[in-house]
């Protein structure tokens, strides 16, 4: 992201440009390192327990909500990034955040479909998991 001077300059010193960082956060955090370690629990798990995952079609529920959820925050925080850097050249920052305010808000509503999905993904487990005996 930073090897374009003018770009790198408009996330730094625009109101609201850095929400483009926050979209490429996102991106690398909840689209690869929270995935991966999903696939890894889900592959790990059934294992320990010597038992098949509780439901594959929570797995396909868990997989499709939480992409669904990521590509709407990633989307959104990069909207209300340029739109908000763009405005802030000529408009107030109280006019800037009225731009900006609801498209953060939509932002947070796909938000809570990556909760739901880790919420799914954490009862499919615990499913799986109950009746685990100990053996020691």
């Amino acid at each position: 992201m930073g090897g374009i001077s003018e770009f790198r300059h408009f996330v730094d010193h625009r109101l609201h440009g850095n929400l483009i960082v926050r979209a490429h956060t996102h991106i690398n955090l909840l689209g690869w390192v929270e995935m991966a370690i999903f696939a890894s629990v889900y592959y790990i798990i059934p294992r320990l327990v010597k038992r098949p995952i509780y439901s594959v079609t929570l797995v396909k529920v868990h997989f499709w909500i939480h992409n669904v959820g990521l590509i709407g925050m990633v989307l959104l925080f990069t909207i209300a990034g340029v739109l908000g850097g763009t405005a802030s050249v000529s408009m107030s920052p109280d006019e800037v955040e009225q731009i900006v305010k609801p498209w953060l808000a939509t932002m947070g509503m796909f938000g809570t479909l990556v909760l739901l999905a880790n919420i799914i993904w954490a009862y499919n487990l615990f499913r799986t998991c109950i009746g685990w005996e100990k053996n020691y």
